[in-house]
């Protein structure tokens, strides 16, 4: 072989290289973003590599659930016009009992019944079980809590003994859809 033909496969083959060099360059810059483009829509990038998550819908039974847990928090914080809104169990034995105060003065109604009148306004400290009855309506056995952290206890009352009337810590609880609203039909544990 003489030094021209050589030369000549030394030479395909140095432009092969460059060839392929300058293909790999090309093809490598196409698909890396400059920085420019990185500053210029960052967001773009980020959302086509995000997956799409819907966010979790809560059930019927979790939302009673939460709307009992509320009304109790804010009868207890004696946030009565927050409390209201779940009230469902009605007015009329709260004015048999403040006969004074208007029938739709509710925040009143409610204040007397927790402050006055023997209503347990109570957290909750355990809900023991829930069913959900039919489409509109909840079942649920709850304990409750002192404000000292103890777990409430009502005992017998009115000259009652413990056989007729044993102390009782599980109290059932009904909760009622009415459109999209979560009432809480049974009224706070009354101690005379």
């Amino acid at each position: 072989m003489n030094q021209k033909g050589f030369a000549n496969i030394v030479l395909i083959i140095l432009v092969v290289v460059l060839a392929g060099a300058l293909g790999y360059v090309t093809l490598v810059k196409k698909y890396t973003p400059t920085s420019n483009e990185q500053l210029i829509n960052p967001v773009r990038d980020e959302q086509q590599n995000q997956p799409t998550t819907k966010p979790a819908t809560k059930t019927d039974i979790e939302l009673a659930r939460e709307a009992l847990i509320d009304y109790f928090n804010f009868l207890n914080k004696k946030q009565y016009s927050e409390a209201i809104k779940y009230h469902g169990s009605g007015y009329e034995f709260l004015q048999a009992w403040n006969p004074r105060i208007d029938i739709n003065d509710h925040i009143s109604l409610l204040k007397n019944g927790c402050e006055i009148n023997g209503l347990q306004c109570l957290k909750i400290k355990n809900i023991l079980s829930q069913q959900q009855i039919s489409s509109t309506e909840f079942k649920f056995l709850v304990q409750f809590e002192n404000n000292d952290g103890t777990l409430f206890k009502r005992g017998p009352c009115c000259g009652a003994t413990e056989e007729q009337m044993p102390t009782k810590t599980d109290f059932e609880y009904t909760v009622k859809k009415v459109n999209n609203d979560f009432l809480i039909m049974t009224p706070p544990v009354y101690v005379p």
